[in-house]
């Protein structure tokens, strides 16, 4: 009798092991096996705002705690976005594929290693039903925070893997550089443009790169993170310019926070000219570089340093926008537009995204 209640338990226990190893399988076939439709070649002068993927969304824009993008396009009719942001994991060394290992904010369970994590696949479904609703996305990289990939290593060769292995996985025909802090060392940039002409030449793809300003233009730091790109030969189809969180001492006689980026961006774009000409060769009308801006003010509220960017505030920017056609206009963030995270400067929902998806 006992041998037999033992035997039975031995058989219990098996099936057990048997159902876990089956249900990871099935699990593992549902995420690892994830295909993706093909990103697209974006239109010029187009609204293309910051989704902050790095943070859990609830309530009714949720899937499964990443923002429902073909829920955002079928309200409002956005339908292209900036992805933000995709970062190294801090703790990992280079991996055996001779890539980083990264996530969405540097997460591990943001990422394909964790390809079950229930945030992780809804970002990727979301991905997929905004593009067969006739949508798209960029994914930016970097950001103010975390560890840049050109941080974690200025191996070109590793950088390139890395890149090449995400624009594969998501399909992607545009990305987005968002160099700023700690990501603005020179010589980070220059392993960094390295591998980005590399992935350039092999898939064609579009790069915007996001840099800080002031209303008087770019400060030497971003310049000089332009000039190693430019002279890497990297294709910059949009210089995209933060146009927010201005010191208070450097909005110039007779403007405010509000005017300030139409400043910014006027002066950026004599500043776009001289070092195309400089670093290329290239004579850039006055129209062919407002062409080469985007705008990114960061709406409503962002901290006591700052006044509110009002909406009033954003139709400025839209009409200036339109006056000099430039590239692209964006903000930060559609988060804040949706009322997903509670800003004091956002009262409605989509108040801002009406006024930019004139664009």
């Amino acid at each position: 009798m006992k041998n037999l209640i033992k035997k039975l338990l031995i058989l219990i226990l098996v099936l057990i092991i048997i159902s876990i190893l089956w249900f990871s399988l099935i699990l593992s076939k549902n995420t690892n096996n994830y295909k993706f439709s093909e990103g697209k070649i974006w239109p010029t002068h187009i609204f293309v705002p910051y989704v902050n993927e790095m943070r859990k969304i609830s309530g009714s824009f949720s899937e499964d705690g990443a923002m429902n993008l073909e829920k955002i396009y079928k309200y409002t009719g956005t339908k292209f976005f900036y992805l933000s942001f995709i970062r190294a994991i801090p703790s990992d060394t280079i991996n055996k594929n001779d890539e980083l290992d990264w996530g969405w904010g540097g997460k591990r369970k943001l990422s394909n290693i964790s390809p079950n994590n229930l945030e992780y696949k809804g970002i990727l479904k979301s991905i997929n039903q905004l593009r067969k609703s006739g949508g798209d996305v960029a994914i930016s990289f970097g950001g103010p925070k975390g560890q840049p990939f050109w941080v974690a290593t200025q191996n070109v060769n590793v950088l390139f893997n890395t890149y090449d292995s995400i624009v594969k996985l998501y399909g992607l025909k545009n990305i987005d550089l968002d160099i700023e802090g700690k990501g603005l060392n020179i010589k980070d940039n220059i392993a960094n443009a390295k591998a980005i002409k590399e992935l350039q030449d092999k898939t064609n793809i579009n790069v915007s790169l996001t840099l800080g300003v002031l209303p008087k233009g770019m400060i030497e730091a971003q310049l000089n993170v332009l000039k190693v790109y430019l002279k890497e030969r990297v294709k910059i189809n949009i210089i995209n310019l933060m146009t927010m969180c201005y010191p208070e001492h450097t909005i110039l006689s007779g403007e405010n926070y509000g005017t300030a980026s139409l400043s910014a961006i006027e002066n950026s774009a004599k500043q776009i000219q001289k070092y195309y000409k400089k670093y290329l060769n290239i004579n850039l009308t006055s129209q062919e570089a407002y062409e080469k801006i985007g705008a990114t003010p960061a709406i409503g509220f962002s901290s006591n340093k700052y006044p509110i960017f009002t909406v009033e505030w954003a139709k400025e920017l839209l009409n200036f926008g339109e006056e000099k056609n430039i590239g692209r206009i964006s903000m930060w963030s559609m988060n804040r537009d949706i009322k997903s995270t509670r800003n004091i400067g956002v009262t409605r929902m989509y108040e801002y995204t009406k006024v930019f998806d004139k664009y």
